[in-house]
């Protein structure tokens, strides 16, 4: 595997003169201090990236995109690699939970105004950013705590937080009456423990019980034995599966339980929670992994292991209305793979790639405070005023790059267009001739979302 840049500067916080049109303003002489003297924001205005360069490499390249399109020559930005945690363990578990603060001690110091990031657990690092008055935006980290603006008062986000994607899974489980489930997850990233956790509150505040509770790490189609250990172990204690992991897992997941027969009857069925978009042009790749699965030693793509998708509920992003976005997309990857990132670059499997979510969560965060920082200086206010840059933020809709409108209530990303889908399937000749969606709703419309859980088909389930 080749990489389009051989180039690394020696230093971790390498700064990038980069920061179009919209947001451009004329920025007046002013001066402030920071802990090593005065800094000069009459020609550049310089945001810290808070970033775990070993988890979803192609979402970096979001944030040299978004700043090139905000500026003109007028900033920069500098970005650190704040470490992958090891398998099972969450940010501030780790030996790494003070590498983030490290890390942006030393770019407020260097005069860094604000910071986008960081991904997996965000509390620790939210709270510093509150201390030093400095507006944070993530775009990655659920963590229901911060949603709390009495502490952390200069974070928002646009990713929306584990306790809006909860209320979705438990709305579809009451509509159904479907009282008892298990909840397997991944424990990368941590955004996926936190919706298990939030599930599990959720469900005891409205009287369903969690019969057991399944974690796996890593995935990789290499250990399918894992999955078919989870399906082992649990299969006689439930019919309902509530799924929140990767892709990737989720495939071998169905596989697992089709091969025991489990899903031929009805008598199953698996909710999947995941951040795959749903692109209406290409249906089948629910049920495929075009960027994995031609590479594998093993046909995949048998009637008996698709047709398992018949009992799978899903609970996606709905495909972006953008109609630029998957030139977007390119771009993102594109620019992943130039300094300072340099993610390494296969043409096969880059090209076959989806770009994550969580790139157009990365792009929308530095445009939603690049908007409020130009505003903050059309007033004459501080750029390092964390809660004046959030006051022009929180509860302010923003045009997303996926070409929704969003209203960040509390500073939290919208969840408005999560999409529950059922599936019916047409086969002939041993192969799957077409996919068809049997019906969405977007979450946010009240007393929608139960109604048309209980218009769909339903499944043979008898669990009380």
């Amino acid at each position: 595997m080749s990489r389009v840049c051989d180039e690394r500067d020696d230093d971790p916080y390498r700064a990038l003169p980069i920061l179009q049109g919209a947001f451009a303003h004329p920025i007046g002489q002013s001066t402030y201090l920071t802990g090593t003297g005065a800094h000069n924001f009459s020609e550049s205005v310089t945001i810290g990236f808070l970033g775990a360069y070993g988890q979803a490499q192609v979402v970096l390249g979001a944030l040299p995109l978004a700043v090139e399109a905000v500026n003109e020559d007028a900033g920069c930005y500098v970005a650190a690699d704040i470490g992958t945690n090891s398998p099972g363990l969450s940010r501030s578990k780790s030996s790494l939970a003070a590498q983030a603060i490290r890390v942006m001690t030393e770019m407020r110091d260097n005069g860094t105004v604000a910071f986008i990031g960081p991904d997996d657990t965000c509390s620790s690092e939210a709270l510093v950013a509150a201390a030093w008055n400095l507006p944070m935006i993530s775009y990655k980290c659920s963590d229901t705590r911060v949603s709390d603006k009495k502490v952390f008062f200069t974070f928002a986000r646009t990713l929306p937080p584990s306790s809006k994607v909860s209320k979705s899974v438990v709305a579809l489980l009451r509509a159904f009456q479907w009282h008892r489930f298990v909840v397997v997850s991944g424990t990368h990233p941590a955004s996926a423990s936190e919706v298990q956790e939030a599930i599990e509150e959720l469900s005891i505040i409205h009287g369903l019980t969690v019969t057991d509770i399944k974690q796996y790490s890593d995935y990789i189609p290499h250990y399918i034995e894992q999955m078919d250990n989870i399906v082992a172990d649990t299969y006689m204690k439930t019919r309902v599966y509530v799924f929140v992991g990767e892709h990737i897992a989720l495939i071998d997941f169905i596989k697992c339980l089709q091969r025991r027969k489990l899903l031929d009857t009805g008598d199953y069925v698996v909710i999947s929670v995941d951040d795959e978009i749903y692109d209406p042009n290409r249906r089948i790749k629910i049920i495929r992994r075009d960027y994995l699965d031609p590479f594998l030693s093993e046909t995949w793509g048998n009637v008996s292991d698709v047709m398992g998708f018949r009992s799978v509920l899903k609970l996606t992003p709905s495909h972006p209305r953008n109609p630029k976005y998957k030139y977007v997309c390119e771009k993102i990857k594109a620019s992943s793979a130039k300094p300072p990132f340099c993610v390494p670059y296969h043409h096969k499997i880059f090209d076959s790639i989806s770009v994550p979510i969580q790139a157009a969560y990365l792009y929308d965060a530095v445009m939603i405070y690049a908007r409020a920082l130009t505003e903050v200086f059309q007033n004459n206010e501080d750029p390092r005023n964390g809660t004046a840059v959030l006051r022009r933020i929180v509860n302010r809709s923003y045009h997303s790059i996926q070409g929704y409108d969003n209203k960040p209530r509390r500073g939290d990303g919208d969840l408005s267009r999560k999409t529950a889908w059922l599936f019916k399937w047409e086969s002939s000749s041993g192969a799957v001739s077409e996919v068809r969606t049997m019906g969405e709703v977007e979450s946010s419309q009240k007393g929608e979302f139960s109604k048309f859980c209980a218009n769909l088909f339903t499944v043979n389930l008898n669990l009380n």
